[in-house]
């Protein structure tokens, strides 16, 4: 798995090896021999000759305009366990040579620098799982070996955290994450809720300029305020530009079939109901036959499907068909020794209609349902 690099704002961090449990040996005269902080935080095992802990080789390399922090406070090593610890920097006696120490040196531009931490002693059988380096709100993750899964839910856990936490203190970050939330409801919002025209305007305009807002944003951010929210912005993205191609042209289809029930305005009631009949012969059903003009007991055609025996009643104007004509077509149904009834309108109908009509062997198709059943029919 080594080397393993990970680069934010023109800042790029190589772990290039680690030792694990390696053991020091001390010199007698130590100032701190003891009592050594190194060996209080690193060794299990407290010896005054022995130091032993787990040694980290770092490289960074420093493309950015300004000084970079190298500090062992930035560093924690995370165990296959999960468990967390600090690094430290090694004393001078084991100091490796042409390396710097990371609490007295930073990273000029245009500069690299090899560095050397000193980690936790680990217990037989634990292995690293990862390095973490955490600065300014942000965190680089350096996975040296495969994550558990019980790991990898802690780690989604720190990086919400330091989200939470760069959004509290960065008022430019959390108005870029306000406007890619937007993005995100207004995607959704455009795939799964019921629009009009209008509204499908509004919301495809307002996508188009939320990408175009926000990829700017994106130039002038940081690299590690970037990462926290591209994810999101490039799966919103993704979905719009996928799906609207397919959407749009369903839209428009529902458009041409609307126009077709409009036209049906033009039309004589008996005309429309001969319409209706010509309808369901298209949708498959049998024996469609168009009741007398006078006399009609209520039924304008009737049909069979599947061994039922169907009626259908058409109403073809522009307002609101009540309750009472909902019951008045299931006496006609019962009359007719129907099976299920069609109730068809180029109007709409009421709340108590639907209501009555969910506990009845009826359907109903207003002039929104007719478009569906009209596509239903040209397939």
């Amino acid at each position: 798995m080594l080397p393993v690099e990970n680069e934010s704002n023109g800042v790029k961090i190589t772990i290039l090896n680690y030792i694990l449990n390696k053991k020091y040996s001390c010199k007698r005269d130590c100032w701190s021999s003891d009592d050594c902080s190194i060996k209080k935080k690193c060794s299990i095992s407290q010896n005054k000759g022995t130091l032993i802990g787990t040694e980290v080789t770092v490289n960074i390399l420093n493309a950015s305009d300004s000084s970079f922090s190298i500090r062992s406070g930035s560093w924690e090593m995370i165990d296959s366990n999960g468990y967390a610890y600090g690094a430290c920097a090694l004393c001078d006696t084991h100091h490796p040579s042409r390396t710097v120490n990371p609490d007295s040196w930073s990273v000029s531009p245009g500069t690299q620098i090899k560095t050397t931490l000193l980690f936790a002693e680990l217990e037989s059988g634990i292995d690293v799982a990862a390095f973490l380096f955490s600065q300014n709100s942000f965190l680089l993750k350096f996975e040296v070996n495969p994550l558990p899964d019980t790991v990898k839910s802690l780690f989604v856990v720190r990086e919400e955290v330091s989200i939470k936490q760069a959004l509290e203190h960065d008022y430019e970050l959390r108005s870029l994450h306000s406007e890619v939330n937007r993005l995100k409801k207004n995607v959704f919002s455009r795939f799964n809720n019921t629009l009009t025209p209008k509204e499908i305007t509004s919301l495809d305009n307002s996508i188009i300029n939320s990408e175009f807002a926000i990829k700017e944003a994106f130039r002038k951010l940081e690299d590690w305020k970037k990462a926290l929210l591209e994810e999101d912005f490039i799966e919103a993205i993704t979905q719009y530009q996928t799906k609207i191609d397919i959407f749009r042209e369903n839209e428009n289809k529902s458009k041409i079939l609307s126009q077709k029930v409009e036209q049906l305005y033009e039309l004589t009631p008996r005309e429309f109901e001969e319409w209706t009949a010509n309808l369901f012969e298209s949708l498959r059903y049998e024996k469609v036959t168009l009741t007398p003009q006078s006399n009609d007991k209520g039924i304008d055609v009737l049909a069979e499907k599947n061994g039922l025996k169907i009626a259908v009643q058409c109403k073809k104007f522009k307002g609101v068909v009540g309750s009472p004509s909902i019951q008045t077509f299931l006496g006609a149904l019962q009359n007719a020794e129907a099976h299920k009834g069609f109730f068809i309108t180029t109007g709409t109908f009421s709340v108590e209609a639907e209501k009555i009509a969910l506990n009845m062997p009826i359907e109903l198709y207003d002039k929104v349902r007719l478009v569906q059943l009209i596509e239903e029919a040209m397939k």
